[in-house]
């Protein structure tokens, strides 16, 4: 009744609410209320009483039943003036169950079998949780070992016996109560000697084996689930995965999984379902690589509609070319339809005005030329130092001259220092230097282009010219090749755009895809791209890619030109290695 804001008993002063006496009620603010004190008198209180019932009807004794009303109030506008009171059948049911009568309360108690039982599994069901309250909420454990005891005491049946023991036996031994430590340990031993919890105190080991190996098989499983994904067998994938969930949850969940897919179901239009394993990755894995990149692909779904629909609309004329005609086909690229950047003496970026025919009979030339006789000129350079040969390009046109100009330089200051014989031994030590390291490298040019001549290989190596950086990816599906394609269009665009790389897809044979990243004037600005990209692809680039999927390899136009057309890649690797040594793989 008092939760209601009734009385405890009736008040032989009321009469269905109201006042018996017919003597009139003194006003609370005028002169003849004397000097005692409101609360204190019974008139003026039950007149107060019955002023608020009339004004507000009965209301629950709560403190915040003016909030509830201002809310309802607010939620009848937001719905546009519809009522979300409840119904009038529903209001007298819930009248009827807060009615305070013997019949209703009697109704409440659990006085039958059914109710008995769900009311002791409400009380056992707090025990426990209260005990594992106190132990690992706030660490009172010997609260703990009360509620535990408690329990074992009040349900001696209970399905948590033997987990309730394991965690007395835990509090004892926080306590240092070694003791009741040792007898509730002899207690699990003597009530479930095989049991899981008996087993964890007796033969933690054991237990912690047991769960490495469990861990170990949810981990290969999802991987092979991952695996699989990549490939393009996605109905064997997502049959994989359901397995895998109804045995370990999503405990073992990576976002690489979840990312690749997210992509799948992008690409079989189910936005829905890749938003939701798109969220996932935010909430489990917040503040990674992956997370940034599930927040922009949500974006990105978001407004995919009016993406799609601007696409449709777009309307692309191209210009004619007066050469239009011209037979392109011996090139293995396409002729571009865009104007191209180039580099002028001042290396400064300046429209290519080259035509699409010449381009083509360009590489036409250079096919024959390669055809025709396998040559290393303009392979004629390298690193004058030994820490040069490590890391850069072995071989480079630009160095021999720049050498031979420096060598001219200083035969020019040695005669006019001729007077001054230290300068000139010194000027002299340096020139010495110079013819050396020339000679040098003249020696490990021949040696190397004579290496590359016992290979008889249709590949040549000229690191002046200009190359490309290609991603090799065996057995993955288009899917994810175009995926991968747009994550290195994205970085380029933000990490390389003075340079003006282009990014394109291409095949060598049904399992081996290329990620093409062309526009590098020479060698040494690919094998520059090949270092910084190979260190930041499984972590920001396409971190979603298993490793073992993927390599990274430099290549110049003309060697991908004969790639594309002999399909050869175990002939480019074996050429690779021997024009690089220890910098790829065979």
């Amino acid at each position: 009744r008092r939760q209601q804001g009734l009385r405890d008993e009736a008040d032989s002063s009321y009469n269905n609410g109201g006042l018996k006496t017919n003597n009139a009620v003194p006003d609370l603010f005028s002169s003849g209320a004397g000097t005692e004190w409101y609360f204190d008198n019974q008139t003026l209180k039950a007149k107060g009483y019955s002023d608020f019932r009339t004004k507000y009807g009965n209301r629950p004794n709560v403190d915040n039943w003016q909030v509830s009303s201002m809310m309802r109030a607010t939620l009848n506008a937001r719905a546009g003036g519809r009522s979300v009171e409840m119904s009038d059948s529903a209001a007298k049911a819930a009248a009827a169950a807060n009615t305070i009568d013997f019949k209703t309360l009697l109704g409440r108690l659990p006085l039958t079998p059914e109710k008995l039982k769900k009311s002791n599994d409400s009380i056992e069901g707090a025990l426990f949780t209260l005990g594992r309250t106190y132990q690992d909420g706030i660490a009172d454990y010997r609260y703990a070992i009360n509620s535990y005891d408690t329990l074992l005491t009040k349900f001696p049946q209970t399905t948590r016996t033997q987990e309730s023991l394991f965690n007395e036996y835990y509090c004892y031994k926080q306590l240092g109560d070694e003791a009741n430590a040792q007898r509730v340990l002899r207690l699990l031993n003597e009530k479930y000697p095989n049991g899981a919890f008996t087993g964890r105190l007796d033969h933690p080991d054991t237990v912690g084996l047991a769960e490495a190996t469990f861990r170990a098989n949810a981990t290969r499983q999802y991987e092979q689930v991952y695996l699989t994904f990549i490939e393009g067998r996605f109905d064997e994938a997502l049959a994989m995965k359901k397995t895998a969930d109804s045995l370990y949850g999503d405990k073992y969940w990576t976002p690489q999984l979840l990312y690749i897919e997210s992509v799948y179901f992008i690409h079989s239009h189910q936005d829905m379902r890749a938003i939701t394993e798109l969220t996932n990755i935010e909430s489990k894995w917040p503040k990674t690589p992956m997370a940034a990149k599930a927040a922009t692909l949500i974006d990105v779904l978001k407004r995919r509609r009016q993406i799609e629909d601007y696409l449709t609309k777009l309307q692309v004329t191209r210009e004619k070319d007066e050469e239009e005609n011209i037979d392109t086909t011996t090139s293995v690229r396409p002729a571009a339809t865009q104007p191209r950047l180039a580099r002028n003496d001042s290396n400064m970026l300046k429209v290519d005005t080259t035509s699409d025919w010449a381009r083509a009979k360009q590489r036409e030339q250079a096919l024959a030329n390669v055809t025709a006789k396998p040559t290393v000129a303009g392979a004629i350079g390298g690193k004058i130092n030994a820490d040069s040969a490590k890391n850069g390009i072995s071989m480079d046109a630009g160095k021999l001259a720049d050498l031979k100009r420096l060598q001219d330089s200083l035969q020019q200051a040695m005669l006019k220092a001729r007077a001054d014989s230290a300068k000139a031994a010194q000027l002299k030590h340096q020139a010495d230097s110079i013819a050396a390291a020339v000679a040098k490298l003249k020696a490990d040019t021949a040696q190397l282009a004579a290496k590359l001549r016992t290979l008889n290989s249709v590949f040549t190596l000229t690191p002046d010219k200009p190359h490309s950086v290609i991603l090799v990816l065996d057995k993955v599906d288009p899917v994810y090749v175009s995926e991968a394609a747009n994550a290195f269009g994205r970085y380029n665009t933000e990490t390389y755009y003075s340079l003006g790389l282009k990014t394109e897809n291409a095949s060598v044979n049904d399992s081996l895809k290329l990620v093409v990243v062309g526009g590098f004037p020479d060698a040494q600005g690919a094998m520059d791209y090949y270092r910084n990209v190979k260190a930041l692809a499984p972590r920001a680039i396409i971190p979603w890619m298993p490793a073992g999927k993927y390599n990274f390899l430099i290549i110049s136009d003309t060697n991908l030109d004969l790639l594309l057309n002999n399909k050869d890649m175990p002939a480019y690797l074996k050429f690779l290695s021997a024009a690089y040594p220890g910098k790829f793989g065979p």
